[in-house]
């Protein structure tokens, strides 16, 4: 369930009534069997017309794992997991209708979302509450298939951290190193009872990857943007959260997986039996894997 919307630019949370006021609780994957319906349900509850998906492209499925280690702060290492996490394959799956359907056996971890502010466009998340709203129903759907629910604790409007950097680097075309790219992220409003993510609005402009857990933090990185241009930015989260339950890039099966790189033409939503005993484990621990 959602618990507060929190600008850190004004430390104050939305009245009732005001139009960025969050509705609760957040849908799990199972109350929507596609993202039409998810759609069409928040534009129920704002009042406000549904936003129209970008029409299907061909994709070239890309995936990509770089594992650095440097100095980190206070002497930890800098592992960052980075992903292209490219939507492709046949679309969501079906799932259920109702909440109803999870079994004692749910498990419901706690998820701080931030929203990263900043004058660097690629960095700006121009996402609101109910673009995240259906980013997460979206995420939900796919990790129904372990019995997990993500719920938001806060949604968190924060400052991007290293600008004048990032930008030095813009200017001269790059490259930009994944220290400093970790370096935008604020850091004192981390969610020490659970697992955040942080959101901006295109990281593949930088880096050429469009999420990453970056596990030192513990933290997912993920885009706004679908590089894939498949409108499913929830499957990059999705991807990005897995890392967060131990899981590792897999080879390519002819069924598709949700963390299986460079593979085309499938369905990478998927997870095999042993991936959800592995997440489940870590899950239950009730914090995100460090490696």
């Amino acid at each position: 369930m959602i618990t507060r919307f929190l600008d850190a630019r004004s430390n104050e949370c939305p009245k009732a009534g005001d139009p960025d006021r969050l509705p609760s609780p957040l849908p799990s994957g199972r109350q929507f069997s596609t993202l039409t319906a998810l759609k069409q349900r928040v534009a129920g509850s704002v009042g406000g017309g549904a936003r129209e998906s970008r029409p299907q492209k061909g994709v070239r499925g890309l995936n990509r794992t770089m594992a650095t280690r440097s100095k980190a702060p206070r002497g930890l290492a800098l592992l960052i997991t980075v992903c292209v996490a490219v939507a492709c394959g046949d679309g969501p799956a079906t799932v259920g209708t109702g909440p109803t359907e999870h079994s004692a056996t749910t498990l419901r971890l706690p998820l701080r979302v931030h929203l990263l502010t900043s004058r660097l466009e690629p960095i700006h998340a121009k996402s609101e509450w109910r673009a995240v709203w259906e980013m997460m129903g979206r995420v939900n759907e796919i990790w129904s298939q372990a019995d997990i629910v993500w719920e938001i604790e806060a949604m968190i409007r924060e400052f991007a951290q290293s600008e004048d950097e990032i930008e030095a680097l813009f200017q001269e075309g790059g490259p930009f190193p994944p220290a400093v790219i970790v370096s935008i992220l604020p850091r004192d409003r981390l969610f020490t009872d659970g697992w955040d993510a942080f959101i901006i609005h295109d990281l593949t402009r930088m880096a050429g990857f469009a999420g990453a857990y970056i596990a030192f933090l513990p933290a997912a990185l993920s885009s706004e943007v679908d590089p894939a241009g498949l409108d499913d930015p929830g499957r990059v989260l999705a991807h990005e959260l897995g890392h967060s339950l131990t899981l590792l890039h897999v080879d390519c099966t002819e069924t598709g997986n949700l963390m299986a790189p460079l593979c085309d033409g499938q369905d990478r939503t998927r997870l095999s039996a042993e991936q959800i005993a592995q997440a489940r484990i870590q899950a239950e621990t009730r914090a995100p894997a460090t490696f």
